[in-house]
């Protein structure tokens, strides 16, 4: 059991490396919007990289949510079944605004 919990930590902190990776790509991204706009870049050119951004942030949004079903839901529902579907029911409308 402690083997077990100790191996989930492990792989929770290397998926939020991996998170912060993207992150900081992302941020690079949206520089590099920054620049397109202050250098009256093509706006489709300018556009496309904007769906790209929301793309990649909506991706780290579902990959929150999945981490946090796939290692928190059983204790979750054990604790207030509930608020634990009301909570998941209002992460996906979050997540899909």
């Amino acid at each position: 059991m402690v083997i077990e919990m100790e191996n989930e930590i492990k792989e929770i902190e290397k998926e939020n490396i991996r998170l912060i990776k993207r992150l900081n790509v992302i941020e690079g991204q949206v520089r590099g919007l920054k620049q397109m706009i202050e250098n009256d870049r093509n706006y489709m050119d300018t556009l496309i990289q904007i769906c790209a951004v929301n793309k990649s942030l909506k991706s780290i949004g579902h990959t929150l949510l999945h981490n946090h079903l796939s290692h928190n839901i059983e204790n979750d529902v054990e604790k207030d079944k509930d608020k634990a579907v009301e909570d998941i029911i209002n992460s996906f409308i979050v997540l899909n605004k």
